[in-house]
C-alpha cells in the first residue's frame, strides 16, 4: 500500500465528476495528466485506443470500478489520477467483453514501468476488495477526505 501513497497526489483528485462516456471522461483525465506535466502529449489518444481494445471495467459489491492506462512510453512521472463520477457512466467489462459496467470511481494509472504496473494493479485490485474502503470512497466530499481514506488503509495494513 505504500507504494500507491507516493503516487497520489490531491491535484488528480476529482470528486463529483459529471461526465456522459467514458470518452469524455478519459480524455478528460487524460488531459490533466498532460497539462500537470505527467504525460506526453500523446497520453490521452493512448488511453482511449487502449480502452477501446482492452475494457477496464469492473463490478465490485459496492459500485462499478474502471482502472484504465496507457503504455509505459507515455508517461513522463507516474501518477494515479482518480475520479468518482456522481451519477456513472458504461465502461466495457474487463471480464465479459460483451457487457458494460456502470463505473462509478476510476483508478487511473499512469506508470512508467511495465514491471511495477502489476504491483500496484494487485494494491488497487486489494482496495476494491475492501467494501468499507469503496462506500467511504464513494461519499468523500473534499480530496483531503480521499487521501485520509488511503491513509487509514496503510496504517490498517501496518497495524
Amino acid at each position: 500500500m505504500n507504494l500507491l501513497n507516493g503516487l497520489l497526489d490531491e491535484e488528480l483528485i476529482f470528486l463529483k465528476m459529471k461526465c456522459n462516456s467514458k470518452e469524455q471522461l478519459l480524455g478528460w483525465l487524460g488531459n490533466e495528466l498532460i497539462e500537470k506535466g505527467y504525460a506526453k502529449e500523446e497520453y490521452e489518444k493512448a488511453l482511449l485506443e487502449r480502452e477501446a481494445l482492452y475494457p477496464t471495467g469492473l463490478v465490485t459489491t459496492s459500485c462499478g470500478v474502471a482502472i484504465p492506462h496507457a503504455e509505459p512510453s507515455y508517461v513522463l512521472e507516474e501518477r494515479i489520477a482518480i475520479a468518482i463520477l456522481e451519477d456513472g457512466v458504461a465502461f466495457g467489462n474487463m471480464g465479459a467483453l460483451d457487457e458494460e459496467v456502470l463505473v462509478r470511481v476510476v483508478f487511473l494509472l499512469a506508470l512508467k514501468h511495465s514491471s511495477q504496473h502489476l504491483e500496484v494493479l494487485q494494491a488497487v485490485t486489494s482496495l476494491l476488495q475492501n467494501e468499507a474502503f469503496m462506500n467511504n470512497i464513494q461519499k468523500a466530499e473534499t480530496k483531503e477526505d480521499v487521501l485520509e481514506l488511503f491513509q487509514s488503509i496503510l496504517l490498517e495494513k501496518r497495524g
